[in-house]
């Protein structure tokens, strides 16, 4: 996981820096990332990812290191915590995160209520075709297929509910999906 600080104060402003291996701050030309300020040591801070986290140390400089306006000498840096050497402030950014939000932003027009204005269910795959009725006659030997003309009886008298039984089935899906929609 790489890490992105962004300049939000200073000289710097808006230009945004990788921070994926151990990156030494300061004022001297042999670090990795150079500020020029009377406040700046020539080795001020160190910023390292361990276990996917990043890190920021201050190196013993005379005017230390703020996170968030607190000096610190060493402590973890989380997604939009802001750490300031001299006059110059960083936002920490999670490059990871910032993938995720631009895969799954979208605009979205909400009603008054808090409702998405605009919702569209997804059509149902289509059911495979159903095999004819089989009817079961009074004698346990035949057995014999429905045409689609005629309705087939069973013993109790009751017709076939094959149609409706898949109407309601049908039905329920439809209610997971929407519910399922609105909760996700």
């Amino acid at each position: 996981m790489a890490w992105k600080i962004k300049a939000v104060a200073g000289p710097f402003v808006g230009q945004e820096i990788i921070i994926d291996q151990d990156r030494v701050i300061g004022r001297d030309q042999s670090v990795d990332i150079v500020l020029q300020g009377g406040h700046v040591s020539r080795r001020h801070a160190e910023l390292s990812v361990r276990d996917n986290n990043l890190w920021i140390k201050d190196l013993k400089s005379s005017n230390g290191t703020l996170v968030n306006g607190a000096r610190i000498d060493e402590q973890q840096l989380h997604e939009n915590d802001e750490f300031q050497i001299d006059v110059v402030r960083f936002l920490v950014l999670n490059t990871l995160h910032e993938a995720l939000r631009e895969k799954t932003t979208e605009s979205v027009t909400v009603t008054d209520e808090g409702r998405p204005a605009h919702v569209s269910i997804p059509k149902p795959a289509p059911m495979p075709p159903v095999a004819p009725a089989v009817e079961v006659s009074a004698e346990p030997s035949t057995i014999q297929a429905a045409t689609p003309a005629s309705q087939p009886v069973t013993k109790s008298g009751i017709k076939n509910t094959l149609p409706a039984a898949l109407a309601m089935a049908i039905l329920i899906l439809l209610v997971i999906i929407s519910i399922w929609y609105f909760v996700a």
